[in-house]
């Protein structure tokens, strides 16, 4: 695999990301005009698209888990995923009637992950790609591939 394709792999994942950012903010603004109906749908389909972004990391991380120098930015990112799933579980068990608290949360969760994005794009994708070869990120891009079909 070239490093074009390579950097292919990150690309998509990082897309994945954003649409699901674009999806959440696009609820949140349309919040107050949304039925609880139609929020309760979009709510169940970011937390899955989150779901699967974070699977996609972890497979990512687990294939260079071994290089020591990246452990600083594998635990920054397991902290982060961290509350982000504390985030999601907080949505999930949000009572329906309190619109203002979700909205709230939707609000913490769009932040958590316009954080991750950042972190991501800066340093651990940059360093995944350093440290995978060609066939590990080969096996996430076929893996994702699978997952968008």
């Amino acid at each position: 695999m070239s490093e074009i394709t390579k950097m292919h792999v990150l690309e998509q994942i990082n897309e994945h990301r954003q649409n699901t950012l674009d999806k959440l903010s696009l609820l949140i603004v349309d919040f107050s005009e949304s039925t609880q109906k139609h929020i309760a749908k979009e709510v169940k389909m970011i937390s899955a698209d989150v779901e699967e972004h974070l699977d996609h990391d972890d497979t990512l991380i687990a294939q260079v888990r071994h290089h020591n120098d990246l452990q600083p930015e594998i635990l920054k990112y397991e902290e982060r995923k961290q509350r982000i799933s504390n985030t999601l579980s907080q949505i999930a068990g949000q009572d329906k009637k309190d619109k203002d608290g979700l909205l709230q949360l939707l609000r913490q969760l769009s932040g958590e992950l316009r954080v991750l994005a950042e972190f991501e794009e800066l340093r651990l994708h940059k360093k995944i790609s350093r440290y995978s070869s060609a066939e590990e990120l080969e096996n996430v891009y076929n893996q994702f591939a699978e997952n968008n079909t």
